[in-house]
């Protein structure tokens, strides 16, 4: 039987769009509230509290995880207590500083760090070379200099 569980991690719109698209490629979608697992009251630190957290969870049911709250140290964070806790579950994880990714790598063969601003940069670039094919209803106003 294959793995059709995709854990998605995270709360912006990154998540909502991850979960969209798995669930539209037939994955059942796993959800963890990084907020409801970090501000629980109870003794230990944040990395216990996650590590807990993510223990409810089967990962060994799981196909993939996507850490992709709009913080990288969330997701830094979350990616360290998933290694910890199953060595071959692959992961992608967004971090906007992806100097790490090197070594999260070395670490973790089954680790992707991609930086969302840096994919989605070109098609922001692109938009601006996209001719308009309607007119204004009003002018403008100039760019400052």
């Amino acid at each position: 039987m294959s793995k059709r569980g995709v854990l998605v991690i995270g709360s912006g719109h990154l998540a909502y769009r991850m979960r969209k698209v798995a669930s539209e490629r037939g994955h059942e979608i796993v959800q963890l509230s990084v907020e409801s697992a970090v501000l629980t009251d109870g003794d230990g630190s944040t990395f216990e509290r996650l590590s807990h957290a993510l223990r409810e969870i089967d990962l060994d049911s799981l196909a993939m995880a996507f850490l992709v709250d709009d913080r990288d140290d969330r997701n830094l964070e979350l990616l360290m207590v998933l290694v910890s806790l199953r060595v071959t579950l692959p992961i992608v994880a967004s971090l906007f500083n992806e100097n790490v990714a090197p070594h999260l790598q070395a670490a973790h063969p089954n680790v992707r760090v991609l930086n969302p601003a840096k994919i989605a940069a070109p098609a922001f670039i692109a938009a601006l070379d996209t001719p308009l094919m309607y007119s204004l209803r009003y002018t403008p106003a100039a760019m400052p200099a």
